[in-house]
């Protein structure tokens, strides 16, 4: 059962009250991310993700890693290009405990010159270590290149080195100040819990909103086609190669999910069965999505030998071209329609992924979306509108090309 409440401040509330289990798990979403830096910003949201860990007026870091470890619980959080979710999963008879302590870090964390001076060292390693990984690297390079520099959605989510180091208290205050508003947040429930209970718990902190003015909206994204290439000194070239996607609830959001799925979204998919196992020019291949408020991406990934970089491109090329001439049949739709639907429905295990699912939406597609108006969706797609968004994205003139390695 879902449950929406909007406290007197703003704050949208989303709860998915469960019948059965003993954990809860709360995260507060605010519709943040990468692409909503301007210049000079550019990595301040994940910084700021940081130094919400790094203490409070009450609490020190090590106060809230006690806290956390003293109630068995997991207290974590990621920045994306289009929010950062701050969470946490503890029993239900510790949800009042871990709600004040998510709380008091989002609204109460200190910004400490010596920390931000320590945690931006830190981060710099990060963005090293994100240089020592070329298959994320490759995805980063493709980004840059498609949303070149019309839109801050190409830009690394960790920033540069240089960007980093130039943060003061200042900024971060300034930031939040502007980006960490009411009508940008959303808190998302999942669990065992009863709804009034979350509720009363959350008044406290969220009841009455806070000061803030709104920011600068981000650019519209335009997909541009590109092709890159840049120099690592490795074993292998990874490459991806893409094509104009589809955006966050779009019509065929469901097709595509399936289409990934057929696709290269598993072993038993038309690229790992062609690439690795009758080929074996490849270990890793698969495609995946990424879907945007208002844009996307599908892209086919392959790590393979250098020797062997033209001959896998020509094999992908071949099977995306295939979906026309050896053309999805009733039977494989609807091995990967059940396939999707039962990774769906066993993530429902998941007080996390049940969290997860209710915070997006809320917060990005302003979407409340029960589960059985997920599996009907799934169920919908027919030959017919897959065939529709196949031939939309498969164009040859929105091709765009990424390779990482000699």
């Amino acid at each position: 059962m879902l449950i929406q409440h909007t406290f007197s401040g703003g704050v949208r509330l989303i709860i998915n009250s469960l019948p059965y289990g003993s954990s809860a798990s709360m995260g507060i979403y605010v519709r943040n991310g990468s692409r909503d830096e301007q210049e000079g910003q550019g990595g301040i949201s994940h910084f700021i993700e940081h130094m919400l860990f790094k203490g409070t007026h009450d609490r020190t870091a090590s106060d809230i890693a006690e806290e956390m470890d003293i109630m068995g619980g997991q207290l974590n959080a990621y920045t994306t290009k289009e929010y950062t979710c701050y969470y946490a999963r503890v029993l239900n008879d510790n949800f009042e405990a871990a709600a004040d302590i998510l709380s008091d870090m989002y609204f109460n964390s200190r910004f400490d010159e010596e920390d931000i001076s320590r945690e931006a060292s830190v981060i710099v390693e990060e963005i090293n270590m994100y240089e020592d990984t070329p298959d994320e690297l490759v995805f980063d390079e493709l980004q840059l290149g498609i949303w070149k520099d019309n839109n801050s959605l190409g830009k690394p989510i960790l920033g540069t080195a240089e960007s980093v180091k130039s943060f003061r208290r200042s900024a971060f205050v300034n930031y939040m100040y502007s980006h960490y508003r009411p009508d940008n947040t959303v808190v998302a429930v999942a669990g065992n819990i009863d709804p009034e209970r979350v509720i009363k718990a959350l008044e406290v902190y969220f009841g009455k909103g806070w000061a803030s003015k709104k920011a600068e909206p981000f650019k519209k994204a335009e997909y541009m086609p590109c092709n890159r290439r840049k120099k690592k000194d490795i074993e292998q070239v990874h490459m991806c190669i893409s094509y104009k996607g589809i955006p966050i609830g779009d019509k065929h959001m469901y097709d595509m999910n399936v289409l990934n799925t057929i696709l290269g979204g598993g072993m038993s998919s038309r690229l790992y069965q062609s690439i690795r196992e009758r080929y074996a020019l490849a270990y890793s291949i698969y495609s995946y999505m990424s879907c945007y408020m208002d844009a996307g991406i599908f892209t086919v990934y392959a790590g393979v030998n250098p020797e062997y970089e033209d001959r896998a491109k020509e094999l992908i090329f071949r099977e995306i071209q295939g979906l026309n001439t050896n053309r999805i049949t009733e039977e494989s739709l609807e091995k990967a329609k059940q396939q999707i639907k039962s990774n769906y429905l066993l993530g429902l295990d998941s007080t996390i992924n049940r969290m997860e699912s209710c915070g997006r939406n809320l917060l990005l597609r302003n979407a409340v979306i029960e589960t059985d108006e997920v599996v009907a969706g799934i169920e919908a797609v027919s030959l017919e509108s897959l065939y529709e968004l196949v031939d939309a994205v498969f164009k040859e003139n929105s091709v765009s090309i990424s390779v990482v390695g000699k």
